[in-house]
């Protein structure tokens, strides 16, 4: 392998690496700055595929995590799975979102499980 080659691929694990952090800095900003909807939630992202082509990329995050939202009869634990499919862009030397792309599996009551409730209000 060359140099230039072994450069390359760190530039790709070092873009890969960025793009993580993206995406673990959004769902920590979501966790303390959401109010109203969440009260509280422990964004967990697991199985990061990220696939980088030059100054664009895609990225698959699974999401799991509880949460505990109000309710009708007040504070109300859930679990809420989902999976983002996420594009993202180069620019100046940074990685941001340009697709910002989520879709619920489930979202269901700590009590219940998604096997029997699937989807709150659903």
């Amino acid at each position: 392998m060359t140099m230039q080659e072994l450069e390359a691929r760190i530039a790709v694990l070092e873009d890969i690496e960025q793009i993580n952090d993206l995406m673990s800095t959004y769902t920590y900003l979501i966790d303390n700055i959401v109010s109203g909807t969440i009260i509280w939630s422990a964004h967990m992202l697991l199985n990061p595929l990220v696939n980088v082509e030059g100054d664009k990329a895609k990225g698959t995050f699974y999401l799991f995590g509880p949460a505990t939202v109000p309710s009708p009869e007040g504070e109300k634990a859930i679990w809420v799975q989902g999976r983002y499919d996420n594009e993202f862009v180069k620019k100046s030397g940074k990685w941001r979102f340009s697709l910002l792309r989520f879709a619920f599996t489930f979202m269901t009551p700590y009590e219940e499980g998604w096997v029997k409730s699937k989807m709150m209000g659903g």
